[in-house]
């Protein structure tokens, strides 16, 4: 049983349902990854996102977070494969398993998911149905404050624990959403491990504006005297940050890079397929502990489906939280062979994933999809993609939200040294609101190139109007590669939000 989230048969069913109750929702509350997050709304004070509103929702629904073991992941980097990971260790360990994500890629149902399998369209828009009065009630109750009332992302959190308890899951994987001491995902009941991933300098505004700030956010998930999973931070400010909080509030802190280190192998392309091998190395001590290893440090080689340096950290993560699970929260079926068929067998779509191969004059020709949208994640996007296909002309097609870190991300991604960038726009979250101008990013590009100034690299810079005419000229411009016939394949890259991986995959 392995880990896949979404794809294009949920995508018809969702299509061929009825989500009246979904119209409704879309309707009746505020959706701020539409129109965009407040400033300081995700900062521990009163400027922060209202907690009693979140707790009042949970209430009218009857508390279904009460009782319910959950595993809670924040951070700004890797939180989503984090907790893919995760999910899918839990389920080759015996377990059911809720797990709560967001954004979506294909479709809604893909961020409440129970056993590997997202939520049908009918069964999301029975849940909301039945729901509908108790939410009402609450968004009455809530206005009746001057409160500005409930928000989309409020209420689907609510809907997924109502959604688990009802499938009465061992233990619910959940992901924040924004920061994560005013996330509506902190009413987590029974805490068995808060894990943290790498913190970057996303969402600043509304994080309190500072890197310490943002950390302490994400902090806010941990809770008094309960297990933490703290991930190898790039960024030391952060992380005297979050090992401060750990240390504040008593918690069992499981690093990662103290336990869990790792090594990539090797990293190829088998057809549509990516292939990552990986040798993760446990000091013989916790091994011994939690595995019955012996007095030897224990190595696993692991051949895992998700590519990049980045993902091979996603997964030491999540085997440290494993090892967490095991030896401080009572995880006792979890074994070294289930946390490898769990590593192995996850795949997130969208990130580095090939979406087709097809030919151009002859020659093979690659589309991948990333959903990287931060200078970070370009960083390891660029270096992925150069690992892999380290001969080939290369065609990004960006487009991002207005409100990402532009400069810093062009900054990180020109590193591929493509041949041809095509800038463009697509939709966030079903809205235009929060696109950036093609424009926009242009500039933001030339502003990056004249900063970077890497030697010898031309690139075309182009604008399109829609993600099916930047595909096309992408195409176009490689096809015109007077060395596009060395014997590698020519690669669109199509990165910037995972708005913009849906827009192509859709």
């Amino acid at each position: 049983m392995g880990t896949f989230v979404g794809g294009n048969d949920q995508l018809e069913k969702v299509e061929n349902a009825s989500l009246s109750g979904l119209s409704w929702l879309d309707a009746f509350v505020v959706n701020y990854e539409k129109k965009g997050v407040p400033k300081n709304a995700g900062v521990d004070s009163e400027e922060g996102f209202p907690m009693k509103r979140m707790h009042m929702l949970m209430k009218y629904l009857g508390s279904p977070q009460n009782g319910l073991r959950c595993v809670h992941v924040a951070g700004t980097k890797g939180k989503g494969s984090t907790a893919a990971f995760i999910e899918s260790i839990l389920l080759e360990s015996g377990y059911s398993v809720g797990l709560y994500t967001s954004p979506h890629i294909m479709s809604i149902c893909e961020r409440i998911r129970v056993n590997g399998e997202n939520i049908g369209a009918s069964e999301l828009d029975a849940l909301i149905d039945s729901s509908r009065e108790q939410i009402q009630r609450c968004q009455d109750s809530i206005i009746n404050t001057d409160d500005s009332g409930l928000s989309h992302f409020e209420v689907m959190t609510g809907l997924a624990f109502r959604h688990f308890r009802d499938a009465n899951v061992d233990v619910a994987v959940i992901e924040a959403g924004l920061g994560g001491a005013r996330d509506a995902t902190n009413v987590v009941d029974i805490l068995d491990a808060a894990v943290i991933t790498p913190v970057g300098f996303e969402h600043a505004d509304a994080l309190g504006g500072t890197i310490e700030s943002i950390a302490l956010a994400k902090s806010g998930i941990m809770k008094e005297g309960r297990t933490s999973i703290i991930g190898r931070q790039e960024n030391r400010e952060a992380e005297a940050v979050v090992l401060h909080q750990a240390s504040l509030k008593k918690s069992p802190s499981f690093r990662t890079e103290s336990i869990v280190d790792y090594h990539v192998q090797s990293q190829t392309v088998d057809g549509s397929s990516l292939i990552q091998n990986v040798l993760f190395q446990i000091p013989a001590s916790i091994a011994s502990d939690c595995f019955g290893n012996g007095e030897e440090d224990l190595e696993i080689d692991m051949a895992l489906r998700m590519v990049g340096e980045h993902q091979a950290a996603n997964a030491a993560n999540a085997i440290c939280t494993a090892i967490g699970l095991k030896m401080n929260s009572g995880y006792d079926k979890i074994s070294l062979d289930s946390v490898t068929r769990g590593i192995e067998r996850t795949m997130v779509p969208g990130r580095f994933q090939i979406l087709e191969q097809s030919e151009i004059q002859g020659q093979p020709l690659v589309t991948v999809v990333d959903g990287a949208h931060t200078k970070e994640s370009a960083r390891c996007l660029a270096d992925t993609v150069r690992q892999i296909f380290p001969d080939s002309q290369i065609a990004l097609v960006i487009s991002m939200a207005s409100d990402k870190d532009h400069e810093g991300f062009c900054r990180e991604i020109q590193k591929a040294k493509p041949s041809v960038v095509v800038f463009t726009d697509c939709l966030i979250a079903g809205d235009g609101t929060r696109s950036a101008g093609p424009g926009v990013l242009a500039g933001a590009w030339q502003v990056a190139k004249m900063t970077n100034r890497i030697p010898g690299w031309r690139c075309r810079e182009l604008i399109q109007a829609s993600m099916k005419s930047a595909i096309a000229k992408a195409r176009h411009e490689l096809s015109g590669e007077a060395n596009l016939d060395n014997g590698h394949p020519g690669v669109i890259l199509v990165c910037g939000s995972l708005h913009a991986t849906a827009a192509v995959m859709h």
